[in-house]
């Protein structure tokens, strides 16, 4: 059978889509499609294991074995591989909670207004990288509130 891509929007209230009565019919879970939980802000999180120690609030990627690492902007292996932001510190080795997509709601974060990039070790900026990498991660749209939209990046020669 091929693949099917389909996209889901559910009313909040429900947590099953379920379409078609018959036995081949689709039934399919919120969870699964998200592949991890609701985050609190209503973006997909997810948890991994923290391959180094991390703080709140950074850019990550994620390695083959589900370690996630601090991104940056200037690590030409491993730009192309954004993960999301950490919602948590962790020790390496513990779990962290990474949101990566969505509206992120957290204290720490005061941004002004305005868009937002990845900067040097995970950093997130709202000055735009001229070296390295330019990429972009969302719009800030109030202090603790960013919403998360990354773009491919863009090297700067």
């Amino acid at each position: 059978m091929p693949d099917i891509h389909v996209d889901l929007c559910l009313p909040p209230a429900r947590d099953v889509l379920e379409l078609g009565a018959e036995p081949d019919s689709l039934r399919v879970s919120l969870a699964s499609v998200l592949q991890g939980r609701d985050g609190k802000d209503g973006g997909a999180t997810v948890d991994r294991a923290a391959g180094a120690d991390l703080s709140a609030l950074k850019a990550v990627w994620e390695d083959t074995d589900g370690k996630v690492w601090p991104l940056d902007k200037d690590d030409a292996a491993h730009i192309g591989r954004f993960s999301g932001i950490t919602r948590s510190a962790s020790l390496a080795g513990g779990n962290v909670a990474i949101q990566r997509s969505g509206v992120l709601d957290a204290a720490g974060l005061d941004l002004a207004p305005g868009p937002v990039w990845l900067g040097a070790n995970g950093a997130l900026t709202q000055t735009p990288a001229t070296t390295g990498f330019d990429l972009y991660l969302g719009a800030a749209v109030a202090g603790p509130r960013l919403i998360l939209s990354p773009a491919e990046p863009i090297e700067l020669e």
